[in-house]
């Protein structure tokens, strides 16, 4: 389970705990005489770490965690719940009627499935992410960033891309003379031409990210492939997801 939030800019409270619930059935809302909702829920499946939330308030973070289904769960309800001690900070805002709440923007709200014995991505540290990340592109496999979006039919980055994107800078600065290949992928939606200039338009917008963040542009290479390398079934919504994807792989 994995999604990406960021605190609004007129919040006037921020949480150290949110939390996803996944239940087979909408479990039942209460409405408080102030106008607050509360849940009647058990803790929650997945939440961020003690501390995370509230130092890096400013930017978009990604809550991300392994739950075991029991089988029948089909609705997904993000919130904070069960408070820790001081789990909350305040802050001053101008704009009436948001003081007393913290409000977020979530964004990129993921379930997949992993096999039994694998390893998630999630249960890894940044350094070990970082490791993994880099063995995978020195011994010539393909790395797909998962994390990079963009809005429809466009090449603009989501802030949502970020945190996989500083990762392969960090990955770059540690290895001055590894060059790499950005290939942007779309699904079939839309005409061939369209889908093969979108590719190529979101290869490049990865490649200016890592150049702005220092990397030398002449390590990096861009290439665009349309819809013409599909990883799965266009016909289907999920298979379309899959195919809108950027990958990295080293030039030898």
């Amino acid at each position: 389970v994995s999604l990406y939030y960021s605190l609004a800019e007129n919040s006037g409270v921020v949480t150290d705990q949110l939390g996803v619930y996944i239940s087979k059935t909408i479990e039942d809302v209460a409405n408080d005489d102030d106008g607050k909702t509360s849940f009647n829920m058990k803790p929650a499946s997945v939440e961020t770490p003690e501390g995370v939330a509230l130092q890096n308030s400013g930017q978009w973070n990604q809550m991300c965690g392994v739950y075991k289904a029991a089988g029948g769960e089909e609705f997904i309800t993000i919130s904070r719940y069960a408070p820790r001690k001081s789990d909350f900070t305040r802050r001053h805002v101008k704009v009436k009627g948001l003081a007393n709440a913290a409000y977020y923007y979530i964004d990129n709200v993921q379930v997949v499935p992993i096999s039994k014995d694998a390893s998630c991505v999630c249960e890894l540290s940044e350094k070990e992410k970082m490791e993994l990340w880099t063995r995978k592109l020195k011994d010539g496999n393909t790395l797909e960033l998962e994390d990079i979006q963009f809005d429809f039919n466009k090449s603009d980055l989501l802030p949502a891309s970020y945190t996989a994107l500083n990762t392969l800078v960090t990955i770059l600065k540690a290895e001055p003379s590894m060059k790499i290949e950005i290939d942007g992928h779309t699904d079939a939606e839309g005409t061939k031409e369209r889908n093969l200039e979108l590719s190529k338009e979101r290869a490049r917008a990865v490649a200016a990210y890592l150049v702005s963040k220092g990397i030398d542009k002449t390590r990096i290479q861009t290439k665009g492939y349309g819809d013409t390398q599909p990883k799965s079934d266009n016909q289907t919504k999920h298979g379309r997801a899959i195919n809108r994807r950027v990958e990295v792989k080293i030039v030898r």
